[in-house]
């Protein structure tokens, strides 16, 4: 893992960083995904305490000098926007693990039943000794997914929230394309 993460990307226009653009395999500027989607990629793999930096090439017209402003801007509404989402899906993963939770437990309740009642039937310890494992997987299989929608499903949600917070705080450059032939692109990262 790196302490220091510079990332550096080759653009036709300051949009692709945004949003994906028509994917040309014959175009080295040309990329499957947003700009800022590789960035948060790169950055999701290192460590939380890395520090971040990211150079961006663009046509040497589209480089202004209000450049940097109108970015941070559209970076600040895409950023929020992301986060929003994220938020959201962590909202319904809650609600649809409490009511998980619900049925799970009233399943759970029927399944503790039936088995007593078959013990009960059956009489026998070898009949008991066959269910209570059987019990015991059945269960665990009825909890185990609205436990992991509760507590793990909205893991990488709030990780990507931080990763978006560290990128709205990150530095950019804009510089005029050519980018140097080495770091760019799906290997754009360099590790000190």
């Amino acid at each position: 893992m790196a302490e220091s993460v510079r990332i550096a990307l080759e653009f036709n226009q300051i949009k692709d960083l945004f949003a994906a653009p028509e994917y040309d395999p014959f175009d080295k500027n040309s990329y499957e995904t947003a700009g800022l989607d590789i960035i948060a990629s790169y950055l999701k793999a290192q460590l939380s305490t890395a520090s971040a930096s990211a150079t961006i090439y663009l046509p040497q017209e589209q480089i202004t000098p209000e450049l940097p402003a109108q970015f941070r801007e559209a970076l600040q509404r895409f950023k929020n926007r992301r986060v929003i989402a994220n938020q959201n899906e962590m909202l319904a993963n809650k609600r649809d693990g409490m009511r998980m939770v619900v049925y799970s437990i009233v399943l759970a309740a029927l399944v503790i039943l039936v088995s007593t009642g078959l013990a009960l039937i059956i009489g026998s310890e070898l009949a008991q000794m066959v269910l209570n494992p059987v019990l015991t997987i059945i269960l665990w299989v009825i909890i185990w997914q609205p436990v992991e929608m509760l507590f793990f499903e909205s893991r990488h949600l709030r990780h990507m929230n931080y990763v978006w917070k560290k990128i709205i705080e990150m530095p950019f450059e804009f510089k005029p394309s050519p980018a140097p032939a080495n770091g760019i692109g799906a290997i754009g990262i360099t590790v000190d």
